[in-house]
């Protein structure tokens, strides 16, 4: 009986077409607390997943979304209806948005959704995210910023570049960054419209939630005449046998302490979630 109702809630992870925590808590006869835990745990598990890129012409930009503490309590805020306005009027890149690292390899046509840091892009951010363990002989695909230029001239990277408000450029059909749009806006949509928002700390693991559907249907759409199997069945068995999911749920609130500490923050507030008391 618990094994059905896991099978249903990975169908519904599965999809995209999330289901609200109230409406799990009804339809698999569960508490809320259980609902939030089984939603955790399955992000836990996927988010410590990493792909791999080797021999391939990577397509790379950024996304970015404005610091959110949805959730939390005891947050120093004495003028709410001022505070939101200031949100409302942060647009572009500054200090308080959240960057996103995206990147696609053509060759195996993966996807990776990193969240990286707040703030302007530097060279010490692109030297974490691309690291030899996870890139190794690629050519970059992006758009002429000074800081992805710097960094595949400093480390000797092949660099393709075209201007950012073209998209592409006119010489060569293949010099763009279209696909990797495409895919951030369905991210961005499914954020901050589906999800109606996102908080900060969990952000890294809806990304990778996010990655991991994509690159699924497309493993799933390549094989589909090879073999025959259960999705839902396949990752229910997995996350079930996976034992640090939980406790990678729990080093959710220090790694988002640790974050906002690295980006010179110090209003962490307070998680209401007992959870992380356990």
């Amino acid at each position: 009986h618990e094994l059905n109702k896991w099978n249903n809630f990975v169908e519904d992870f599965l999809s995209l077409n999330i289901s609200t925590i109230k409406e799990i808590k009804v339809k698999l006869d569960i508490s809320t607390q259980t609902a939030i835990n089984w939603r955790h745990k399955l992000l836990s598990a996927l988010a410590k997943k990493e792909n791999t890129f080797c021999n391939e012409s990577i397509e790379f930009d950024e996304t970015y979304f404005r610091i959110s503490r949805k959730g939390r309590k005891d947050m120093p805020i004495n003028n709410k209806p001022a505070y939101k306005e200031w949100r409302k009027s942060l647009v572009g890149d500054n200090d308080y948005m959240v960057k996103v690292f995206v990147s696609y390899g053509r060759e195996n046509e993966h996807l990776d959704f990193t969240v990286s840091h707040m703030g302007r892009s530097k060279l010490k951010h692109l030297t974490d995210y691309f690291s030899p363990e996870k890139f190794n002989h690629i050519k970059i695909i992006s758009d002429k910023h000074p800081t992805y230029k710097g960094f595949c001239k400093r480390n000797n990277i092949p660099h393709e570049t075209f201007n950012s408000k073209e998209h592409a450029t006119g010489e060569n059909n293949q010099i763009h960054n279209q696909t990797i749009n495409a895919y951030m806006r369905d991210f961005k949509f499914f954020v901050n419209r589906y999800l109606k928002g996102v908080s900060t700390k969990y952000l890294p693991a809806y990304a990778k939630w996010f990655e991991f559907i994509t690159n699924a249907k497309k493993a799933v759409q390549k094989n589909i005449s090879k073999v025959k199997f259960n999705l839902a069945d396949t990752i229910c068995n997995n996350i079930l046998s996976d034992f640090n999911g939980l406790s990678i749920y729990r080093m959710f609130e220090l790694n988002f302490e640790q974050f906002l500490k690295d980006n010179g923050r110090t209003d962490y507030g307070t998680c209401k979630n007992h959870y992380y008391a356990a």
